[in-house]
């Protein structure tokens, strides 16, 4: 197993590995697979996204990333006590306020629609750290190791607090170029999975291109891929699909299991309007050795849980949980990342 980089190594990688042009990730994005693995029991029912023309909602999309020893954090559980001295990577959270509207070109239900969000804002913020921030710190170049003998000194962890705030001006700097962003989301006329998401950032530095990117992967994992043939509750998919992350190219796999469903809508012929998924995924590089350090911040294993409103496919409500690959040793401090979606309007 590749080891996890220091702060240091992910500032680098942040700002040298995301510099593939856009047009060309998204050139090199390929459409989801979706297969159906186990049709569920009692009445099946047809799971297809039907958004109307001129449907229009704003919504909040967050990503917080805490330091903690669970093995397998759950969607609900609570963060543990933040931990700043020893640790590499400071408790943080990304929040993106985001508008979307739908489009149709005409109303055949053949026709493709589009969704088109603009990111309003985007801010980060030190989870956690309120309290110490005030201390006046000296620039620190190097990390303080803690004592293994005694619990921190408060020059460590003034040093930690310092470095914590450095790393939350250089996201706030990336997360400031993602403003204006335009997304696009395109679902293909039978609804059945939507066909692809792009996006175009008014600022094209590499920091807000890594920002934007994560916002990216949010809404792909939020905007289920769905199944062709109708499916009972129990129900079991599996998509694929391969994108560009951090400058390289990476595969997402989703597991997807439908937890509860309404009766479907007779008149369209059992289509449901609303569903709730759980889902399990895993994100790999395609060739992790040719970019390490790329790789380590790309990879990752998550769950969730995802509430759909069919015909309005703007109203996000989602909450999943992340964690770098693989099973933790017992007493080991890894980051675990919470992303929720929440619709304001």
């Amino acid at each position: 197993m590749r080891p996890r980089p220091t702060l240091r190594a992910i500032l680098v990688s942040t700002i040298a590995t995301t510099a593939v042009a856009q047009d060309a990730s998204e050139t090199r994005d390929r459409r989801p697979i979706v297969q159906v693995t186990g049709i569920g029991e009692g009445d099946p029912v047809v799971l297809r996204w039907r958004p109307a023309s001129g449907q229009t909602s704003t919504v909040q999309i967050s990503t917080r990333t805490v330091p903690s020893e669970l093995e397998r954090p759950g969607i609900d559980d609570l963060d543990p006590e933040v931990v700043l001295t020893g640790f590499t990577r400071p408790p943080i959270e990304k929040m993106w306020t985001i508008d979307g509207r739908v489009v149709r070109q005409n109303e055949s239900s053949e026709a493709p629609t589009k969704v088109r969000w603009r990111v309003l804002d985007a801010v980060a913020r030190l989870v956690g750290i309120e309290e110490t921030r005030t201390a006046t710190t000296p620039p620190v170049e190097a990390e303080s190791a803690p004592s293994t003998e005694a619990p921190p000194s408060s020059t460590q962890e003034n040093d930690a607090v310092a470095r914590a705030i450095r790393l939350e001006g250089v996201i706030n700097a990336g997360l400031e170029g993602t403003k204006g962003a335009a997304i696009t989301q395109i679902f293909g006329g039978a609804g059945i999975a939507h066909a692809g998401t792009s996006m175009r950032l008014e600022d094209a530095s590499r920091r807000a291109q890594f920002e934007g990117d994560v916002l990216r992967h949010a809404l792909e994992l939020i905007e289920i891929q769905l199944p062709a043939e109708p499916i009972g509750v129990g129900g079991t998919w599996t998509s694929r699909w391969t994108r560009i992350q951090n400058g390289i190219e990476v595969e997402v796999v989703v597991d997807a299991t439908l937890r509860s469903v309404d009766d479907g809508d007779p008149v369209a012929g059992r289509v449901a309007r609303s569903a709730e998924v759980q889902i399990e995924y895993r994100r790999r590089a395609t060739d992790p050795e040719a970019a390490p350090r790329a790789a380590d911040l790309a990879e990752a294993d998550g769950r969730g849980r995802v509430r759909l409103a069919l015909d309005t496919p703007l109203r996000l409500d989602a909450r999943l949980v992340e964690t770098p690959p693989g099973i933790a040793a017992p007493g080991t401090m890894r980051p675990v990342t919470r992303i929720r979606a929440t619709t304001i309007r």
